[in-house]
């Protein structure tokens, strides 16, 4: 009896384990103009959102202010990157100064849905893009955007838009399951 129960334990716990997926992220943020002036050098997979942008908002032009990619196992939790990049701010007076800007991003904790048919869902829970001139004890947040949101794998999301000082502030998040 005992050789039995053992037998059948070992079969009924001795089966592949089923492998997380990992998901990879395309965090994007972009610069938002309302004068009119070039949108060039974009990655090919922002050309429609791009198009979309243009003709829903009233902003004349764009520019990529940083991309981010990540990779992370289905079911992680805290997730964050961050990036560097310098901006051109125009005071009232017209004179034109330089200042850094720091992103810093982050994804509370994500769940990935898969369905029998279909695509896969992702939910994301407290999505968060901060922008800042320095990150520490005392900084102050210029710019800021926290969701939660759900997207199917593959899909491009707008995830938010801010005003950063003279110019508008958009997310736009892609994120695909890896076989």
């Amino acid at each position: 009896e005992n050789l039995a129960a053992i037998e059948e334990a070992i079969t009924r716990l001795d089966t592949a384990s089923t492998a997380r997926k990992e998901v990879e992220f395309h965090i994007h943020v972009l610069f938002a103009f309302k004068a009119q002036g070039p949108s060039e050098g974009f990655p090919e997979e922002l050309k429609d959102v791009l198009s979309t942008l243009k003709s829903t908002l009233q902003y004349k032009s764009y520019a990529l202010a940083a991309s981010f990619v990540q990779r992370a196992t289905a079911g992680s939790w805290n997730l964050q990157g961050k990036g560097d990049t310098t901006i051109s701010i125009t005071t009232p007076k017209g004179v034109t100064n330089s200042n850094p800007l720091q992103f810093r991003w982050g994804i509370r904790e994500f769940q990935l849905e898969t369905p029998t048919e279909g695509p896969a869902n992702l939910k994301l829970n407290s999505f968060e893009l901060r922008a800042a001139e320095h990150f520490g004890a005392n900084s102050e947040d210029l710019a800021s955007i926290r969701t939660d949101l759900n997207l199917k794998d593959g899909e491009k999301v707008v995830v938010g838009t801010s005003v950063l000082k003279d110019r508008g502030l958009i997310v736009v998040l892609t994120a695909k399951v890896l076989k």
